[in-house]
């Protein structure tokens, strides 16, 4: 019978996170959540105020270490970057509600998304199989029954993971049964190579299994739409993968990744930045709107419109950001002559 980690990286968010532990109960054998950066901030931390909303970085708070977190020598050299609390968890805190329920917590540095926690998250849990679900999520009822089954069955010999149906959510009701597919929730944690990169997605070493179950994506606000694309908080996650891309995939912390090359989809951000905004958003809309159409019978534009574009805003910071990068060289190599 498969035992299943339920992985949570989180900043803050406790009321949303009770409430995935309250829906996903049965569902996992054990907890982890990693928060993203301390909880409880002193007063003199860098990261507040403006720095936070502008999306100003100090150096020494991002992790810089090119770790592959799947082998073990490598993570005992990146301790430093992740600690498990050992002290008393304050009352009403994330690591409260962890700890009331059996979990094990940790605090990170703060990378301002999830994905970036995800190598450590792994390589800290006592299973292969791993649930990832955001705090903002839970299961459906028959997705709820399968994980009670799968954990009560033989498992998987080769399959990688699992993914299922992620339905549109206005802020007070759902409004798709049967799009958006493919939201990745359940993988084996050996048979799946990762770098840890925003909107990066862990590579099957066999193809995911499509499910026709629903995780519900519930966040106090609509989960699609131009108002989260345009949010404070995108401007800071492309930057932060434009300037990824400037690098390797080996220069990011990594599970069982070990090529220096980027997968085709990136690659093409890489090489030609702007064809790349203008043909996905335009092909990757109308596939949209045909799968809309397909499983629903009905049209939600500005949920087949949203993804692509802020897909084509990464691509347009990534060129902005390579235009800085190598003015920058230009006049260190003029200063340095």
């Amino acid at each position: 019978m498969p035992a299943l980690s339920l992985v949570v990286c989180v900043y803050h968010q406790r009321d949303l996170l009770e409430r995935l532990m309250q829906r996903a109960e049965g569902c996992y054998d054990e907890l982890v959540v990693i928060h993203d950066g301390p909880e409880h901030e002193p007063s003199d931390n860098p990261l507040q105020g403006d720095d936070l909303t502008k999306g100003k970085l100090p150096s020494h708070a991002i992790p810089q270490l090119a770790v592959d977190f799947a082998d073990p020598d490598r993570l005992a050299e990146a301790a430093r970057f992740w600690k498990e609390k050992t002290g008393s968890a304050v009352k009403g805190s994330v690591h409260e509600l962890v700890q009331t329920h059996g979990g094990r917590f940790f605090e990170g540095p703060r990378c301002f998304n999830h994905e970036c926690q995800w190598p450590f998250a792994w390589s800290q849990c006592a299973n292969d199989w791993i649930l990832l679900l955001d705090s903002d999520e839970f299961p459906g009822p028959e997705l709820k029954a399968w994980l009670k089954q799968f954990r009560a069955g033989p498992g998987s010999d080769s399959a990688s993971g699992y993914t299922c149906v992620w339905p549109l959510w206005d802020g007070q009701k759902t409004l798709s049964q049967k799009y958006p597919r493919g939201r990745l929730f359940l993988i084996h944690r050996q048979r799946v190579r990762y770098f840890a990169m925003g909107e990066s997605r862990p590579r099957p070493d066999a193809a995911f299994q499509d499910l026709d179950l629903i995780l519900h994506h519930q966040p106090s606000r609509r989960s699609y739409g131009l108002r989260n694309v345009f949010r404070k908080d995108g401007a800071r996650w492309r930057r932060r993968i434009a300037e990824a891309l400037l690098k390797r995939p080996t220069d990011l912390s990594c599970w069982r990744w070990n090529s220096d090359r980027w997968p085709q989809e990136w690659e093409q951000i890489r090489q030609r930045p702007l064809h790349t905004a203008i043909k996905r958003l335009g092909l990757e809309t109308l596939r949209g709107l045909r799968e809309q159409w397909r499983t629903g019978k009905r049209l939600f534009p500005m949920a087949a419109v949203s993804g692509p574009l802020y897909h084509a805003l990464i691509c347009l910071e990534f060129r902005r950001q390579r235009r800085i990068f190598v003015s920058q060289n230009s006049d260190r190599n003029g200063n340095e002559t």
